[in-house]
């Protein structure tokens, strides 16, 4: 699994291409993506459910209200830009950093990751 500070510069990457607001505080969606590293260790990414797309967007969902949709959209791209991240990561262990990223990077376009919007539930 990458260390925080890759999916962060991942972020910044994603903020400098304009995918994600140059504003919004990504580190909140990392840390709860990685919650569930000390209750499941190596498996969290196969048993934590928050560790998806479906369990991110359940946790967005649970977000207070008051949080603008731009920044929930924001979140979840910086969110699906982790789990590519550590799919990369787990497919390509040698890879160098900068190797990791562009292959993430790639992978992240080719998915259509950068148009993925939020739209809440309704409440």
């Amino acid at each position: 699994m990458p260390e925080r500070d890759v999916h962060l510069i991942f972020d910044l990457i994603l903020k400098a291409l304009g995918i994600i607001s140059r504003e919004t505080e990504t580190e909140s969606v990392h840390k709860r993506i990685d919650r569930g590293v000390k209750k499941f260790g190596p498996y969290h990414r196969e048993e934590d459910y928050y560790h998806s797309e479906e369990g991110i967007r359940d946790w967005l969902n649970n977000l207070p209200k008051n949080v603008y949709q731009d920044t929930l959209t924001d979140l979840l791209r910086a969110g699906l830009g982790h789990l590519i991240l550590d799919k990369v990561e787990e497919e390509n262990p040698d890879f160098t950093l900068e190797e990791l990223i562009f292959e993430a990077l790639d992978l992240y376009i080719e998915l259509g990751y950068d148009r993925f919007f939020f739209k809440p539930r309704r409440r």
